[in-house]
């Protein structure tokens, strides 16, 4: 059965997504660094807000896909950002 709440976290993931390249956009002007880090964080969100919308249609294969492309895009960001923190 389709949960309401997994709708609403789609929406509200794709808004945080738009969020995050708008910062990416804006960090384009400071360094690139940072604009890695917002478009890594945008993917993360992405992916994460698709693995709520196939939650919510209940594509449970492409929901367990898109959990698997979010853990992995969480990662990425986790390594990059803790590779510019080092070198700064």
């Amino acid at each position: 059965m389709s949960d309401p709440l997994d709708l609403a976290s789609f929406i509200l993931m794709m808004y945080a997504s738009g969020i995050a390249l708008y910062v990416a956009r804006k960090a384009m002007r400071i360094s690139l660094p940072l604009v890695i880090l917002s478009l890594l964080l945008a993917t993360m969100i992405l992916f994460h807000g698709m693995h709520h919308l196939m939650g919510f249609l209940g594509y449970q294969i492409l929901e367990e896909e898109f959990e698997l492309a979010s853990a992995t895009s969480a990662l990425a960001l986790a390594l990059v950002y803790a590779y510019v923190w080092r070198s700064h």
